[in-house]
């Protein structure tokens, strides 16, 4: 009977001491991560802990003492390098971090509260500059962490899930216009490291901008929107967005009676590339069901347009280093080594590619009150490899097409085209080529052996 009690009490007092001992656990791996914060240029401004018996609050408020450094830090993860006009934005910045876990070992669930305090040093004494009231505005929002992302993190199995708080902001500036501001129902869960997820999933329900003075209304808006990604490598991944509605509407009435809107509805994009095997591949897939233009000038609105490409038999090793390529120019900010890109993309081409225009349609068209059906475009071309291309393309850029080879069918309906010919009666000489099927024009147009045939014939 004693040796029970002796055992009882041992596994009680394990049980009493698991969340000391868990909360010891979390506070040393915590301060590691804040020690390569602060290697990487960050300062901790505060540090506060309120530590209880089942669960454990820090709050921390940081902000980067050395831009150079944390950019350096941030580009570890970043498919291509940030520019550094980021880090001159960062200057000032105060970030405030709420953390909470359970104390117990076996939990490794930890939510994460971040929100900015203090803007940019430059940016805020600027709008204070122009606009007090609306530094103030800034200020309270900030203070209030109106502004919130909030993060729920499952450390073993690095999954995530969290949402952006609400905002719903009116505010008057200086100058009478009036501005309102609304983020509403952003949430998000993914897989991988926080700073470079390699999935993840967002939902919006709502991103509106609306301002007006006497003289100008600007209306911004997007309903509904979906977005997915995964990600292996800069070469090979999926994502893909859906949007209910996107809306922007310009009233300019200052003297000039300026106009502008355009509104899309039912958007959806698809991007693709892999390079995993010996030959790479890349798609892109864009669509909108109904969408409306209206300027000065013009009135148009068009259903059911598609765009849909597909590139195949790209070589890796090329396709990944023309990849390389594109991302130093991006980086450099447009400016770049135009002999290395134009090397990169023969050392491409010289491998042998396929372009494929699976669909590039239109379904209806109203122009000016005048409805019509649409055109559609399919086509194909192959370029065989050719280890001369790029010699050939100095030496004799003609000789180029003797290893290509392309087929395209080409479909307008007949109100379309007689539209088309009344605005610019040139394009009536494609009758010669055309043929009738149904309500439309055909042109079957294929090109190989060097020859050029529309519908059979030879131009």
């Amino acid at each position: 009977m004693k040796k029970l009690f002796v055992i009882v009490a041992v596994v009680a007092a394990i049980v009493l001491l698991l969340p000391l001992v868990g909360n010891k656990i979390a506070q040393e791996e915590i301060a590691k991560k804040i020690e390569v914060l602060t290697s990487y240029g960050v300062k901790v401004e505060k540090s506060e802990v309120d530590a209880g018996y089942f669960k454990t609050k820090n709050h921390y408020e940081f902000s980067v003492a050395d831009t150079q450094k944390f950019l350096a830090y941030l580009n570890q993860f970043a498919n291509s390098q940030i520019p550094p006009y980021v880090g001159a934005a960062l200057e000032g910045t105060v970030v405030g971090v709420d953390l909470e876990y359970c104390n117990f070992p076996l939990s490794d669930s930890l939510s994460v509260d971040i929100y900015p305090l203090q803007m940019p040093h430059e940016m805020m004494d600027e709008i204070r500059e122009n606009d007090l009231q609306l530094a103030k505005h800034i200020e309270t929002l900030l203070q209030n962490k109106g502004v919130l992302y909030h993060l729920d993190y499952g450390v073993a199995s690095n999954e995530f899930g969290g949402y952006i708080k609400d905002i719903r902001e009116k505010t008057k500036l200086k100058k009478g216009a009036e501005v309102e501001f609304v983020l509403e129902g952003i949430t998000y869960d993914g897989k991988g490291p926080l700073i470079a997820p390699s999935a993840l999933r967002t939902e919006t329900d709502a991103i509106v901008l609306h301002a007006h003075d006497d003289k100008t209304k600007i209306a911004f808006e997007i309903r509904n929107m979906s977005s997915e990604a995964a990600f292996e490598s800069d070469t090979t991944y999926t994502s893909s967005l859906r949007a209910e509605q996107i809306i922007f509407d310009l009233n300019d009435t200052d003297g000039y009676e300026e106009y502008f809107a355009f509104d899309f509805k039912g958007i959806t994009m698809d991007f693709g590339s892999d390079a995993k095997e010996a030959k790479a591949k890349a798609s892109a897939d864009i669509a909108v069901k109904d969408f409306y233009l209206h300027n000065d000038f013009t009135e148009l609105q068009a259903q059911g347009f598609r765009y849909a490409i597909n590139i195949n038999e790209m070589d890796k090793d090329g396709y990944e280093n023309l990849i390389s390529s594109v991302e130093k120019m991006q980086n450099a900010g447009g400016v770049f080594d135009e002999r290395e890109l134009e090397e990169a993309i023969v050392t491409l081409l010289e491998k042998g590619i396929v372009i494929e225009l699976e669909d590039f349609s239109l379904q209806t068209l109203t122009i000016e009150a005048q409805k019509f059906q649409g055109a559609s475009l399919y086509a194909k071309a192959s370029l065989k490899p050719n280890p001369q291309f790029g010699y050939n393309m100095k030496a004799a850029p003609m000789s180029v097409m003797d290893d290509l080879s392309a087929e395209a069918t080409f479909k307008i309906s007949k109100e379309l085209f007689g539209y088309i010919t009344k605005q610019a009666p040139i394009s009536a000489m494609a009758l010669g080529y055309t043929v009738e099927e149904g309500n439309e024009y055909v042109y079957r147009l294929k090109y190989e052996n060097n020859n050029l045939t529309i519908n059979g014939k030879s131009l």
